[in-house]
């Protein structure tokens, strides 16, 4: 089998594939080359039902380009290896987003709900694309981990802060480079990601790490 990306996305939504496959894609939004074998054990006859086909797919995928990826932002020049079946799905692939290297990995084994994981590092440039001007007070790139289940719309963000330079983005807050710090948070458009911090009266905010901390200046009380 050889032929255009958006072809076999178009291929995978029709039924029964798309119930088997176990992903919503919508064709317009692909573009590039793919290349494997897809093999289907149909059953024919006034009895056959839809549950009765079986499917294997595997092979790769060229030049590849996705829009609304993540967000508005899209998927490009990338290349991933695929393979699927009724029970069964992996992806694995690496493109940009933002600029950014990124790396994709979509797994799903037999009886779970399957995820997908990307991770790529959020630098300068790739901010300011996004309108993300936060000045002086972050340096550095911000490597970000998101993990999607392939039914539902949340994810779990997870942002590594190691790299990055914080300079009192309010008073007292700061964190030189590759001093450790991490923060993980889950992301759902039906509510607001949850947040945790120690309590201000410590004067110290950890984010997963123990490197970002937060000493407040000599007028600072705690609120009572």
């Amino acid at each position: 089998m050889t032929g255009t990306a958006d072809s076999l996305a178009d291929l995978l939504m029709r039924e029964p594939l798309r119930r088997q496959a176990g992903l919503t894609i919508d064709p317009a939004t692909v573009k590039g080359q793919a290349e494997g074998d897809l093999v289907l054990a149909l059953k024919l006859g006034k009895t056959a039902r839809p549950e009765d086909t079986k499917f294997h797919a595997g092979g790769a995928l060229d030049n590849l380009q996705i829009e609304k990826f993540l967000a508005d932002e899209k998927l490009e020049s990338a290349t991933a290896t695929f393979e699927a079946d009724r029970d069964t799905l992996k992806i694995v692939g690496d493109g940009e987003v933002l600029g950014s290297a990124t790396h994709v990995e979509v797994a799903r084994a037999p009886g779970e709900e399957g995820s997908a994981t990307i991770t790529f590092a959020l630098d300068a440039a790739g901010r300011a694309r996004r309108g993300i001007n936060l000045g002086s007070w972050l340096t550095g790139s911000l490597p970000i981990k998101l993990k999607a289940p392939l039914t539902r719309a949340n994810a779990e963000v997870e942002i590594d802060l190691t790299p990055a330079g914080i300079d009192n983005p309010v008073p007292g807050l700061s964190k030189p480079a590759e001093s450790r710090a991490r923060r993980r948070s889950w992301s759902s458009p039906a509510r607001t990601a949850p947040r945790s911090a120690t309590s201000p009266s410590t004067s110290a905010c950890r984010c997963s790490g123990d490197r970002l901390k937060w000493t407040p200046p000599a007028p600072w009380r705690a609120p009572r």
